[in-house]
This record gives C-alpha cells, structure tokens and sequence, in this order.
C-alpha cells in the first residue's frame, strides 16, 4: 500500500483548521426474491436465501469473519456486512445492513456508501444460476427505500464521531442513577442465570448419563411443538424484565448525553429532509412525503431494542460503552435520515451536518432556532412541504415572530455557516463545495423547484409520479382513490369488478371504513365511481413505481436508471466506486483491518471487528482502539 500522510493529532481538533472527524454509515437493504414469472408460489425459504446470498457475497472478495455479536463478514474495504432482521418465518422480509468502513470525509463516504450498492448489485447478477441449481427461477434483488411492503421501517444509521466533554453535572447525575439501573437489572440477570444453568446441567447429564438423556431427548421430540412457545416466552420475558432498567438508562442519557446537540442540531436535522428526503407514498393518510423516516420517529432520543417506534438519536451506543459519556471523543448516532441513492442529496445530508456539528463543538449558538415540538415538526414537514411553518423558542424571524419554514431554518444556518467558514482554509471536508452546492440547492427550492428534480431523491421521485397521476387525472382524485384501496388486501382489489363490489368485501369493520371513506370523497366530488378500473390500475402503477425507485440489482431500479441516462447529477465516477468496494480507506483504522484481510489465506484464518483484528493461526491480536490509527507493518 502507499505511504499515508503524516497522522496529527486527534486531540487538536478543535484549534486546527482541518477537524479530526470520522465518518460512517449504516445502511439497512431489505433483501427481495424476484421470481422470473411473476406469482410463481415456488418460493426459497430463508436458509437457502441466506446461502445465496453471502455465496454471491464472498464469491471472489477477500474477507474475514466478523467476531461480533450479529455476525456477518468483514471486506477487504474495512466495512462489514451481516444479515439485521432474520426471525426465519416466511412472511418476514429479511434485511441485510452494510456498514462502511471509517472514512475521513463526507465525500469518502458516499464513495463507500455507493461502493456497497455495486457489491449488492454484483450479488443480484451472481444469485441467479445459483437459484437456478438450488430450483428456482428467479434473483435476488435489495430495496433501499426504508419500509418494507407491510410497513415495517429499516433505515440509515449515520455515525459522527464528535468532541464533546460532559458537565461535571452530567457526570454526577449519571453516576447517581447508575446503582438504580444495576438494580432494577437484577430480574432480567437472574433468567439469564437461570437459563445458563439449565444448559449447563443438560450438558453435563449428556457426558453422564448418555443413555437417559437420548430417552428424554427423544421424548421432549415428540412434544417439540412446546420449542417455539418456550422461545416466545422466553423472549417476551426477557423484554419485560429489561424494560425498566432500559427505561430508566434511557431517560438519564436523555438528561446527560449530547447535550448541546440535541438543542442546537435537532432543527437542523428536523429541517434536513427538504434537501435529503427519499420521498414516499403515505396513501393510507393520503400524502406524499418528502422523507419516509418522520412517521416512523415517535422519540427525540432513545434506547431503542425492538419494535417499530424510530427515534432520531440512537443512544444505543452508550448501553454498551456507558464510559463512553465521560470520554471527550464519542459517537454521535443520527437514525432520522432517508437512505439516499442520489449523489446530491447524500454529500448534502452528511456534508452539511459535518460542518454543523463543527461549529456547535466551536460554542456556536443557535437558540433562536430551537423547534418547540421537534417530533411533531418533523412530520409536519414531510407532509406540508418546505413551506410549512414551524412553531420556535426563539424570537424567529422579524416578519414572523415565533414561526418559521424549513427554508428559512436552513437558509439561517447556512448564514452562520458562510460566517463561520469564511476565514478557515479547505480541508478534508471541503466546506467550500458544500456551502456553494447548499447555497445553490435552497435558492432552487425556493425559486425554481422544477429544476431540483436533476438533483435530489424526492423531487425526483414525485417527478416521475406526476407524470403518470398527471396524465390521467389529479394528485388530488388519486390519494382520495388510495385512501380507500389500502383498506382492501390485493385480492380483494384484483377481484373487485366495480366500486360497489369493493365497499361489500367481508370485514364488518373493515368495510364500515371504506364506506365512510367512500362517502367522503363522494361529497367532495373528489372521485368517480365511473374511474375505479382506471383508478385501480393507476394505483397499481404508482405504488411500483414509489418502490421501483429504490431498487438495486441486476434489473436497476428508477433512480439508477434515471442516472444511467444523464437526468440526475453525479458527483462521484465508477472508477472511483469499484476501487471503493475493495480498497479501505487509507488514514483510518480500516486500512488496517483491510490490509490483514487482505493478506488472510481464507476466510476463517483472520477474525475482525471495529476495534481489533484477530490472526487466529498465530494467536495473534492486533487491537484497534483509536479510529485514526492506520499504520501497517509495510510503513
């Protein structure tokens, strides 16, 4: 490898015109089997999608096993890959997370980001003769549009590593609520012991008494249909009894972690979407969304283990390394952000909120911004567009007193930026690029919104919407149409002749719904029974092409499709992306990682992790702890 640039040092980062930052994002893709005839019932069951898919995966990559709790592997780029969401039912859509490896810059990470989506895209092409042996017609395929059909939310997780020393107030507050959580952990600890102890004795009566367990073997077999109520209890009860130390842990995080932050970044990420957004369908409330993450965020910060319930600061983190409060270097975890397939729209949502965050850590104040109700303001956005006004803490704007749009809290904090950065020289996060292109986006948004569709994912997206809803009626005519056709299950839609037949579908409750909801619109004169099998198909149309857009694989998806020919903007080259997807980055800790997997003989003979790269021959550790380490033996 080349010789890397003299390393500074980390603990400068404040007083030095180029920050010591570290940059990385976790991507969740919802894994999808397309069958070559559409309706096909022969469907993989998830341990052959497994196989196939890190068979695609590993096929000619360099890699090691990764000695983390999920699993997954290690590239030879420094990132990892590992399956998140696996509950092995066939109903369950199974997500696969790929997390970049340390990147110095938010240009380095769309690099990355874009390089796993080539890998991805390179499995889609790979899967299919391997079905085709296993019996199966079809490819696998990845969506990366953060909800699956049924609803379910899977997203982006973006990781900045900030410099932020806690109050000595923070700092006792925590240390006299921790003895409550170790208390209140006592239950959930004594369950664990218990089911420790139980494979314990199992283990033993097996050395012991061979003959006797076999017997009892056998016999607990012919009741095997208790394994999978145990399993649930088991889980049910371990969730209950880790809820109130969770709790509890969670409301003093909320109390003593990132303080600054999540006063003054909160708008500045509430208001982000205008430029960052994916874009969305919301046909059951009857919007289209300018982000797809606001309804599903419920909490400001949170510790957040199962569920559906989103949050926009996940202090996960800080519940496997509570030290991590005390030290000035930490992470910063975002989970409100769209994944994003346009080059724009992602160098913006990160770059931006790199140079953000920089100047809260110089003492930057932006009280006058504060959002009153973060939550409810960030929905509100997405469904009322960059115009909707928003309720502040402050004083606002001096024509409007307490309220102001999305634009204007961007366009103040793009202000403050251009003052801030205005004397500092470039460095590795090329603040100039950044302000000139924010500057450039929100003078579009503003005055000619047409033109941002060359740029950004959600007016992009809804530029491909208009033109078929547009062709065929109004915006207004189709969301009263899909307010009522998401009430019916798809065979009862495909069935349905007429409207009458629809509103008289089994379901008492069901079809009292759909009733009102027909009674509504027909008052408005909003729709015509006459259109429902013209409205039916549009319906169809627009919902694949609200998912299509994400798409990633061997049949590209829109977006993908709407770049190949020239009508969105790219920022990044393919040469740049293939070298991404099998060379780390090199003034990181992931050059290291990368260069022992490189050297490996096969996959298990190196074992990775974030923090330590493990030569399992030679019993060898080489550990990892400071993310700016990048120093191999050949330097």
């Amino acid at each position: 490898m080349d010789r890397a640039k003299p390393q500074s040092d980390p603990e400068r980062a404040l007083s030095s015109p180029d920050r010591q930052g570290i940059f990385g994002l976790e991507t969740e893709y919802i894994v999808l089997y397309l069958p070559d005839v559409p309706g096909d019932p022969l469907i993989p069951p998830f341990h052959v999608l497994e196989e196939v898919l890190f068979g695609a995966l590993l096929e000619g990559r360099r890699a090691a096993v990764s000695s983390g709790l999920k699993g997954g592997y290690f590239l030879e780029n420094g990132g990892l890959v590992h399956l998140e969401v696996f509950l092995r039912t066939q109903e369950d859509t199974p997500i696969i997370e790929a997390a970049t490896p340390e990147c110095r810059s938010p240009r380095d990470l769309l690099l990355y980001q874009r390089a796993y989506d080539q890998i991805l895209t390179d499995v889609s092409h790979a899967s299919r003769p391997v079905l085709k042996r296993k019996g199966f017609d079809g490819r696998l395929s990845f969506g990366k549009n953060n909800r699956d059909p049924r609803g379910a939310g899977y997203g982006c997780h973006e990781n900045y590593l900030i410099h932020d020393e806690a109050s000595l107030g923070s700092r006792l507050l925590m240390i006299a609520g921790f003895p409550l959580v170790c208390l209140c952990l006592i239950p959930a600890v004594l369950v664990l012991f218990m089911v420790v102890a139980i494979v314990l004795l199992a283990t033993i009566s097996a050395l012991t008494f061979p003959r006797l367990t076999q017997r009892i073997y056998r016999a607990w077999e012919r009741v095997s249909f208790l394994k999978k109520e145990l399993r649930a209890t088991y889980f049910v009860a371990m969730n209950f009894f880790l809820f109130p130390p969770i709790s509890i842990y969670t409301i003093l995080l909320r109390a003593t972690a990132f303080r600054r932050f999540q006063k003054d970044l909160t708008p500045f990420l509430i208001t982000r979407q205008i430029i960052s957004g994916a874009g969305g369908l919301d046909l059951k409330r009857g919007f289209f969304e300018i982000a797809q993450r606001p309804r599903l965020t419920a909490s400001l910060g949170e510790i957040i283990m199962f569920g559906r319930r989103k949050t926009i600061y996940d202090l996960k983190g800080l519940l496997y390394d509570p030290l991590a409060l005390f030290r000035r270097r930490k992470k910063l975890t975002v989970t409100l952000g769209d994944s994003n397939l346009s080059d724009v729209s992602f160098f913006l949502k990160v770059g931006t909120t790199a140079l953000v965050i920089e100047m809260i850590e110089s003492g930057v104040q932006f009280d006058d911004l504060r959002l009153r109700r973060p939550v409810k303001s960030f929905r509100a956005i997405s469904q009322g567009g960059p115009w909707k006004q928003l309720a502040v803490r402050g004083p606002g704007a001096e024509d409007s007193p307490g309220r102001l749009t999305a634009i204007d809290v961007q366009r103040a904090y793009l202000r403050r930026a251009r003052e801030f950065f205005a004397a500092r020289p470039e460095g590795r996060v090329r603040h100039r690029e950044i302000l000139d292109l924010w500057e450039e986006t929100l003078a579009l948004l503003a005055d000619q919104p047409g033109r941002l569709t060359e740029r950004l994912d959600w007016a992009a997206k809804k530029s491909l919407l208009d033109r078929a809803i547009l062709e065929r009626g109004t915006w207004r005519e189709f969301l009263a149409w899909g307010r009522i056709f998401t009430r019916a299950t798809e065979r009862e839609l495909e069935e349905s002749r007429d409207l009458g037949e629809l509103m008289a579908r089994p379901g008492v409750l069901r079809r009292l719904k759909t009733r009102f909801l027909v009674r509504a619109a027909l008052k408005r004169g909003d729709i015509d029974p006459k259109r429902f099998a013209v409205a039916r198909d549009l319906y169809h149309l627009c919902r694949k092409l609200d998912l299509r857009y994400h798409e990633i694989g061997s049949d590209p998806g829109y977006q993908r499709q709407l770049e190949a020919q020239g009508l969105l903007w790219r920022i990044t080259s393919e040469e740049e992306v293939t070298r991404a997807a099998t060379q780390p980055p090199p003034d990181t800790r992931a050059r290291v990682r990368g260069y022992y997997i490189h050297l490996a003989q096969g996959l298990h003979s190196v074992r990775a992790n974030w923090n330590e790269v493990e030569i399992t021959g030679a019993s060898h550790t080489i550990r990892l702890p400071d993310p700016f380490q990048y120093r191999v033996p050949t330097d």
